[in-house]
């Protein structure tokens, strides 16, 4: 069985006078979910993620075109 995220809560416990966080405290609410199901959300997530990376490679000057 694997499991999905459902929730996640962060609560920082201490930070230093700069604001940097040195600890904190995390929360996960997690969900099983089918194998299947699984593959097909991180699939539907790449094809909505896809043109924002590629518009992000374009833009960006550190990658360089072929």
């Amino acid at each position: 069985m694997r499991y999905v995220v459902e929730g996640l809560d962060v609560t920082v416990q201490k930070a230093t006078p700069g604001g940097r966080i040195t600890r904190l405290e995390a929360t996960l609410s997690l969900i099983e979910a089918p194998v299947g199901s699984l593959i097909g959300h991180f699939e539907r997530l790449a094809q909505a993620i896809a043109p924002g990376v590629s518009l992000g490679a374009v833009n960006n000057p550190l990658i360089r075109g072929g």
